[in-house]
């Protein structure tokens, strides 16, 4: 899924107008080349954006790429288990969590 695709899924979602979706952050018509994928829209103003509708830039970054937030989620409870074994100090359970 590209970030245009996402950011009209959004704003159909809302049931908002491009209009009301972008408020003051960019034009209406540059927008509407985003949706499009005519145009490509800067960071700090997709942030903007996003903050202007009330959405976190970490929900919809994740929606955006799906099976890395799978791998994120999945090395964060790695390391969790690894820092338990550590601080459990059994450095048996932490060289058989450091193999996986």
């Amino acid at each position: 899924m590209t970030t245009s695709e996402l950011l009209k899924q959004y704003r159909l979602r809302a049931n908002k107008t491009q209009k009301e979706w972008v408020g003051s952050t960019v034009s209406p018509s540059f927008y509407s080349k985003v949706e499009k994928g005519l145009n490509h829209i800067s960071a700090d103003n997709l942030i903007d954006l996003l903050d202007h509708n009330g959405i976190s830039a970490a929900n919809f970054f994740s929606e955006l790429r799906p099976k890395r937030k799978l791998q994120y989620e999945r090395e964060r409870e790695l390391i969790n288990l690894l820092v338990d074994a550590y601080y459990q100090n059994s450095s048996s359970k932490f060289e058989q969590k450091y193999q996986i």
